[in-house]
């Protein structure tokens, strides 16, 4: 990266890093809202609870979801650049060594990114469908059911996004492993590497 697009890559960071904060602002207030929608008539009139125990154990699901979004958003700022240098560690390696397929690693790393995503959204959809169905015919009060915790189906979408970097991170750089130490056993099949070894320490070459 030249001098001209470090500032223009700052101001793009900004705008993201602005743009972040204000969708985790917009999610808790959003779950805070559905949650008391949710208990403001009691327990009893809930599609999501079936009895009082059931509320602690919902709103300990719903804060540790939120902490975990909260960590996810706020800290990307500081995990960004650590996951960017290994990045740029892994395209120097390629660029020196050529010993890994970039369009396999980038094939997979669309695969599985794409496949996540999509089976998040076919379980959320299934499980916010089940839910109206259910809340439609318990015949409840209108502002009850999914709804209220719909904020949590988008706070899942940026936890799993968090965890598919780190997934990714950790696939490419155990391919390199993968390919370095084959590289190396075709090399020391030859007998140059220990020649060379030999040689350093005195022991002189290996004979014929």
């Amino acid at each position: 990266m030249n001098d001209n697009e470090q500032p223009s890559m700052a101001i793009i960071y900004f705008f993201l890093y602005d743009f972040s904060f204000l969708l985790l602002f917009l999610l808790l207030g959003a779950i805070v809202w559905g949650l008391y929608r949710d208990l403001k008539d009691g327990w009893i009139n809930s599609t999501r609870f079936k009895n009082p125990t059931a509320v602690i154990v919902t709103c300990s699901d719903v804060l540790s979801v939120i902490l975990l979004t909260s960590v996810s958003i706020l800290g990307s700022p500081f995990r960004w650049k650590h996951l960017q240098l290994v990045t740029d560690k892994l395209i120097q390696i390629d660029e020196k060594l050529g010993i890994v397929a970039p369009r396999r690693t980038r094939k997979f790393s669309i695969i599985l990114t794409a496949f996540t995503l999509i089976y998040l959204l076919m379980i959320s959809s299934l499980d916010i469908c089940i839910w109206d169905r259910a809340s439609r015919q318990t015949k409840k009060m209108i502002d009850k059911g999914p709804i209220n915790y719909s904020p949590l189906y988008f706070m899942y979408v940026v936890i799993i996004i968090m965890e598919i970097q780190y997934a990714v991170s950790t696939y490419n750089i155990g391919q390199r492993f993968i390919r370095l130490n084959k590289c190396l056993e075709n090399v020391l099949r030859t007998g140059s590497i220990t020649d060379h070894f030999r040689k350093d320490l005195g022991l002189g070459k290996l004979n014929p």
